[in-house]
């Protein structure tokens, strides 16, 4: 098991005016692996902030050893972000190693503003 805490830089595209595309997040995650190194569930939480100081809080996750069933979803924030929910799916992009270190998603999907 691989626990992470990350500082990250996400750009969303495309962005509105009002929804700022750059963002920086917080996350925690924990990685399940199987004694053989694959990869067998993965849990995540991001607290996310704009340049504004709006926040949001954001969750992902996946059960299967290819990452297929990836989903993330929203849960409210501050600001302009208040009452925000949204869902889609998520799906790596890129290496995920033993030491999780290195990880790389894409996210599809929508917010939905009260």
């Amino acid at each position: 098991m691989i626990k992470q805490t990350t500082h990250e830089f996400w750009i969303e595209n495309p962005s509105t005016e009002k929804f700022p595309a750059e963002k920086v997040a917080d996350c925690n995650a924990t990685l399940l692996l199987s004694a053989q190194g694959a990869p067998l569930a993965y849990r995540g939480v991001c607290t996310v902030t704009d340049i504004d100081g709006d926040i949001f809080v954001a969750t992902n996750g996946a059960t299967k050893p290819d990452f297929s069933d990836c989903t993330w979803a929203m849960h409210g924030g501050t600001g302009k972000y208040a009452g925000v929910t949204g869902s889609g799916l998520c799906m790596p992009g890129g290496p995920i190693t033993k030491d999780g270190n290195n990880s790389k998603f894409s996210w599809t999907g929508e917010w939905v503003l009260p």
